[in-house]
């Protein structure tokens, strides 16, 4: 199958150019209800909703960010410009509702509540209807209830699809197979091995433990995705790219049908990565693109 004029995506190896920036993460919550409707909350005592501000401004922030970029020549010091621009912001616009939420007698009891700073968002687990109707009176947010939603749990083998054009690669005798296969050498070669970079894994399934990994191995679990090519993870990866850091991100495991690439990976500014086999075979699992909302090919 053919999913656009191209037999096979290019595959990338791509070190990351990154920096230790703490990060403000929204999970996989999409589709929001208007919690006007109330909907969990006519079933249950409480719900999780997600409030935003109607202008969060967020875009604003970071272009000042960039634009005095000069003055924070290095990774880290733009990094650390970008967050706490972004982070200045978000306490200064949700002060207001922090306090409210606060005084809530079920404040810290039943009740989270979490800033996010990236989106400008304010996340809140088991909020009652007082909350709910507290916050659906103010006049610049907009309140938004989250759905449960189905996981499809992955399958354990995947047919062969012998149709699938190879790659061409060069033959290096020295190295597995995913390393030739990504031509890192020619990295390696002209000087580039990682050092100093910073690589943030968000998924699960990391052996820490790795020779490779295991001196300088940072934690960061999580699952973040969703396999429907949606933009509530836009502000993120802006964020991200202009503190510094490049995406690099999975296109799903949703194929071999065209357009089942998922957020965030169908980002423009996020580069997507798909999967192939030793033999050199597009994974007949792997999602392919075109992203609908975006209209590019990828990954």
């Amino acid at each position: 199958m053919q999913c656009s004029k191209h037999h096979f995506p290019t595959v990338l190896f791509i070190l990351t150019a990154s920096v230790a920036l703490k990060l403000s993460i929204v999970t996989a919550v999409v589709d929001w209800f208007d919690l006007h409707e109330l909907k969990l909350l006519n079933e249950n005592a409480t719900a999780n909703i997600l409030v935003s501000f109607k202008f969060p401004n967020t875009s604003a922030i970071r272009e000042e960010v960039l634009s005095n970029n000069e003055q924070h020549l290095s990774f880290t010091n733009r990094a650390e410009a970008m967050y706490l621009a972004l982070k200045n912001h978000a306490q200064s616009t949700q002060a207001e509702i922090l306090s409210m939420l606060r005084a809530s007698p079920n404040f810290n009891e039943t009740m989270r509540v979490f800033s996010f700073w990236i989106t400008n968002q304010i996340g809140i687990q088991m909020a009652d209807r007082t909350v709910a109707e507290q916050l659906l009176s103010l006049p610049d947010v907009e309140v938004r209830e989250e759905p449960i939603l189905s996981i499809h749990l992955p399958r354990t083998q995947y047919p062969l699809n012998n149709n699938k054009q190879r790659l061409s690669i060069q033959n290096y005798s020295n190295y597995q197979w995913g390393v030739k296969a990504i031509a890192a050498m020619e990295l390696w070669e002209r000087g580039a091995k990682g050092f100093g970079v910073t690589v943030a894994g968000i998924d699960t399934g990391v052996h820490g433990t790795h020779e490779a990994l295991k001196e300088n191995f940072r934690p960061e679990h999580g699952c973040w995705g969703y396999p429907k090519d949606i933009d509530i993870y836009d502000d993120i990866i802006d964020t991200w790219v202009g503190a510094g850091i490049v995406p690099v991100l999975a296109a799903g495991n949703a194929g071999p049908s065209c357009a089942t690439i998922g957020a965030p990976a169908t980002h423009p500014n996020a580069i997507s990565v798909g999967a192939f086999d030793v033999s050199n075979m597009v994974s007949n699992f792997s999602s392919r693109g075109p992203s609908r909302r975006y209209e590019g090919f990828k990954p």
